[in-house]
């Protein structure tokens, strides 16, 4: 099951990535200012995330909000360490780890419903 972990957190960072080159070059021809940016880029995150936990979600036995769990604190400890390598620790950090956990678990939770439904009709 680590394999699935890693597999999905390859898949956020190359989504993510992408999806924030395109964000930058909007911003560079200043089509978005530089809020809508930083917003869109924290959507972006999350989405994917909510994405990724969901398929984990669905490949869950049971207990969804568990695999959620663990995802969002491989996710969390990976921009920990990028975090504590390249700038300083801010209160809001807090705030931002938070809110990906919440989505990780959210999107397992899901995923784990959405199969189970499929199996009982």
């Amino acid at each position: 099951m680590f394999i699935e972990y890693i597999k999905r957190l390859s898949y956020s960072i190359i989504f993510v990535l992408i999806s924030v080159f395109i964000l930058t070059i909007f911003n560079y021809y200043n089509i978005t200012s530089d809020r809508t940016f930083s917003f869109l880029e924290l959507i972006t995150l999350l989405v994917v995330i909510l994405i990724q936990s969901f398929y984990l979600g669905k490949k869950a036995n049971n207990k969804g909000y568990l695999e959620g769990i663990k995802f969002g604190l491989i996710i969390i400890f990976s921009f920990l360490l990028y975090t504590l390598n390249n700038s300083s620790f801010h209160i809001f950090l807090l705030l931002y780890y938070f809110m990906i956990l919440a989505v990780s678990i959210l999107g397992s939770i899901i995923g784990i419903n959405v199969k189970k439904r499929k199996r009982s009709t």
